[in-house]
């Protein structure tokens, strides 16, 4: 990548992101069944209003992809998405145990993620971005 004169390398990633958006992968094999017992106070204005801050974030997102769910992730991810706006809906797909699929339709190389996601990539640090900040 040619990085502009006066323009450092991680500037330039920050601005390819907002143009080109961001991808969320998440493993979600070990999420708590508890988490439904979360969602049983929270009505239809407070599960719209846990995903309108997505609206107003500063992140264009291009996708959530989601594996290894456990079966009852996918009726709460029912009984969420009509409360999700309609972008957040179509971008976010679960993909159980397809995890090719998922890195394919994501537009993913297994050299680029980590094994718990499908991937090769040995190493990752998942706290890379906190290093500089601290």
């Amino acid at each position: 990548m040619r990085v502009p004169r006066g323009t450092t390398l991680r500037k330039r990633r920050d601005e390819e992101t907002q143009v080109h958006g961001a991808i969320i992968l998440e493993n979600l094999e070990n999420y708590p069944i508890f988490a439904l017992n979360t969602m049983k106070g929270m009505g239809p204005s407070g599960m719209k209003a846990s995903f309108d801050w997505l609206g107003t974030a500063p992140l264009r997102l291009r996708g959530l992809y989601a594996c290894k769910q456990p079966w009852y992730v996918g009726m709460m991810l029912a009984l969420v998405k009509p409360f999700m706006p309609k972008k957040l809906r179509e971008r976010t797909h679960l993909y159980g145990n397809d995890t090719a699929r998922m890195l394919r339709e994501a537009g993913l190389a297994p050299e680029h993620v980590p094994p718990e996601y499908g991937g090769t990539l040995q190493g990752f640090d998942p706290a890379w971005f906190l290093r500089d900040k601290l």
